[in-house]
């Protein structure tokens, strides 16, 4: 395994996806790709129930229009994580959070942001993309829990989101959807992704491509435990090789023709410390939800036979 080579700077910064760099459609038809079958890449609209799920609403620099522009799981009734790329460029009193509905027009609970808390040592490089959203108030629906390990290598997750549905590069958003759209990936080796934190994030592959694109950031990697899920990460950027010059935003490209559909995800399960500071700081004797028993196993980086939990 290489650890990751020090960037710096833009060329860091232009690593992750900046969900604001265009004027998105809502949908295909909007595009002129009624042809187009709306989806994660790879993936299908969502089936089953997600209330945990958080669609951000903002709106958009250029053109004031207000639409999805990360995802996000609710892991407390007043807070929301999602990822700290995201959450640096939302704004209190005017960013919007939607939770528990598979349509982010409609429906499920509105709710405006009071606060964002970034994580400490979030810097544009690997490792800490993570943010929590205080809503303005709190939610009645139950939190998603947060699990006690990742899982080992060929480990299957779902991943949740509104983001591009099909090949597109960050100046050119031919397609997001209004429903929510979901995906199945499974846990690759760590030295199979580029620009990578070992200790700190999951490598993912789509057995066919399918991955999570532009508009998909913040939302969560999830596994099902007895029934029901269990938030194991948070969607932070793509995995494959950099083609080109990554600070051009026209190289930055995801989808399963850019080297087969890898992305990296925040491990949350190493974060439950942080995230439960920052609710009880707020909320003394509140916590995020989260129990051990609920996991796949621990975090066991290359090992081909690690173990699972015997209390799944």
């Amino acid at each position: 395994m290489v650890e990751p080579r020090s960037i710096g700077g833009e060329e860091a910064k232009a690593r992750y996806p900046d969900p604001f760099s265009a004027a998105v459609p809502a949908a295909p038809e909007a595009a002129g790709l009624s042809g187009v079958e709306p989806r994660i890449i790879g993936g299908e609209e969502a089936k089953g129930r997600y209330p945990f799920f958080a669609a951000v609403l903002h709106p958009d620099p250029a053109t004031g229009v207000v639409r999805a522009t990360c995802g996000g799981s609710l892991v407390a009734r007043q807070w929301v994580l999602t990822a700290g790329h995201c959450g640096e460029r939302f704004v209190p009193g005017t960013t919007q959070v939607r939770i528990g509905s598979k349509n982010w027009t409609e429906g499920g609970h509105l709710r405006g942001v009071r606060a964002v808390v970034l994580h400490p040592e979030w810097a544009w490089e690997p490792g800490d993309d993570l943010a929590l959203l205080q809503l303005d108030r709190p939610v009645p629906t139950s939190p998603v829990r947060i699990g006690g390990g990742i899982g080992p290598v060929g480990q299957s997750y779902r991943i949740l989101g509104h983001g591009t549905t099909c090949e597109a590069t960050e100046t050119s958003f031919p397609c997001r959807p209004v429903r929510l759209m979901q995906a199945d990936v499974l846990r690759e080796a760590d030295s199979s992704c580029d620009w990578f934190d070992l200790s700190s994030e999951v490598c993912v592959r789509g057995e066919s491509g399918q991955m999570a694109c532009f508009g998909d950031s913040g939302g969560p990697l999830l596994v099902e435990v007895r029934g029901r899920w269990v938030l194991l990460g948070v969607t932070s950027r793509d995995g494959d090789p950099t083609v080109g010059d990554p600070e051009d935003p026209a190289n930055r490209v995801c989808g399963g023709s850019n080297g087969g559909g890898r992305g990296i995800y925040t491990d949350v399960t190493t974060y439950r410390p942080w995230v439960n500071s920052v609710v009880h700081a707020d909320h003394p004797g509140e916590r995020a939800s989260d129990r051990a028993g609920d996991r796949p196993g621990d975090r066991a980086g290359e090992g081909a036979g690690a173990e699972r939990a015997t209390d799944w």
